[in-house]
């Protein structure tokens, strides 16, 4: 796994999308960029949704192989998740919006354990970002300028998306080019079936 010049790596932990949920988060992302009400946005390509639960901006290279072996065994003591209830919001809010998201409902708190769990793995206690409070989503875009969406959002989608499946834990590097960031997968993880 090859790191960057000064030995650091852009790294982040995610959850990978099942087909049927990616196709319909896919769909939901292209009726709001078609939307005559739509603003300026960078849109995040299907290939590139997930759900974040760790983000380390320089996790040294020679530690990859051990969060990988980590992040292994913390997906086989964890059933596949799934978030039942979603919706559309907005961050940091729907009146002064930056960010387009699906929200889920973390029914029993599943999600946001194993984000804590993930965030107190030794490679990632030095790095890991958590500057704001944990809160599973799913990025569909990044806004031009601050805006209120309150009329642009469906409120049908406002109140329900539909259940989110989660298919594995990946750790991704994240390359930054000129035109956006690359994401490779360095390893995926498969959770437990019972």
């Amino acid at each position: 796994m090859a790191g960057e010049e000064d030995g650091t790596v852009r790294a982040f932990v995610a959850l990978d999308l099942d087909a049927v949920t990616l196709e319909r988060v896919a769909h939901l992302s292209q009726g709001l960029q078609a939307a005559a009400t739509a603003p300026r946005a960078t849109w995040t390509p299907p290939e590139k949704l997930h759900v974040t639960l760790a983000f380390a901006g320089a996790l040294r290279s020679d530690l990859l192989d051990a969060l990988a072996g980590a992040l292994q065994s913390v997906a086989k003591g964890v059933l596949t998740p799934t978030a039942h209830r979603s919706w559309l919001d907005a961050f940091p809010s729907t009146t002064k919006a930056n960010v387009v998201v699906v929200r889920l409902r973390d029914e029993n708190g599943v999600l946001a354990t194993l984000a804590q769990n993930i965030a107190r793995l030794p490679p990632l206690q030095a790095v890991a970002k958590a500057d704001r409070a944990f809160r599973p989503h799913v990025t569909l875009a990044r806004l031009g300028h601050t805006s209120d969406v309150r009329q642009w959002l469906d409120p049908q989608l406002r109140a329900n998306v539909g259940e989110f499946r989660m298919t594995a834990l990946t750790l991704y590097r994240s390359d930054l080019g000129t035109s956006g960031s690359t994401y490779v997968a360095l390893g995926r993880f498969a959770f437990r079936e019972d």
